[in-house]
């Protein structure tokens, strides 16, 4: 008879998020996914508020210790609403780690493949300052966000996010 087997391969990362590296280890790989439900207000007062929901499904592979490819693609349920079919690449280098803190940089764009549009270039630092040892402040990256496709007005948007996070 035949019967299912699971496969499990060792995890070269600590459990804790807390004490993760900015980047994959060297020969790990991670797939992910999600769901997104994002609340859109009404074009005019007479209608309602609209839900968009969205699956972003990714795939990432640590180069080096230092070094990690991730990809990004994006599955619009409602496209009327959402809009979006994102295939994106993003690129970390993690320069500096000790016990404390670390910091990789990051450059990710890619193309909306619901209207052929180059989506955003992004550059920023993902930073992580353990303030004990369990807990910390810490910003995501991608914090500069360069259009590369015009918008509705023939401009290329350029932003300056600076988010911060707390961590446990």
């Amino acid at each position: 008879l035949l019967a299912p087997t699971v496969a499990l391969g060792a995890v070269n990362q600590p459990l804790q998020i807390i004490d993760r590296p900015r980047t994959l280890p060297g020969g790990e790989l991670e797939i992910n996914g999600g769901l997104d439900l994002t609340r859109r207000p009404s074009g005019d007062a007479t209608d309602s508020p609209r839900t968009s929901s969205f699956l972003p499904l990714g795939i990432a592979y640590g180069i080096n210790n230092d070094f990690e490819v991730r990809a990004f693609y994006g599955l619009a349920l409602n496209p009327t609403l959402t809009g979006r079919t994102p295939l994106d690449v993003r690129l970390a280098y993690t320069f500096y780690r000790d016990s404390v803190f670390s910091a990789a940089g990051q450059v990710r764009t890619g193309v909306d493949l619901g209207n052929n549009q180059a989506r955003p270039l992004r550059l920023g630092i993902n930073a992580f300052y353990k303030l004990t040892p369990t807990f910390a402040v810490f910003t995501p990256g991608e914090q500069l966000h360069i259009g590369l496709s015009a918008d509705g007005a023939g401009k290329r948007p350029v932003g300056l996010d600076l988010p911060v996070g707390l961590g446990l």
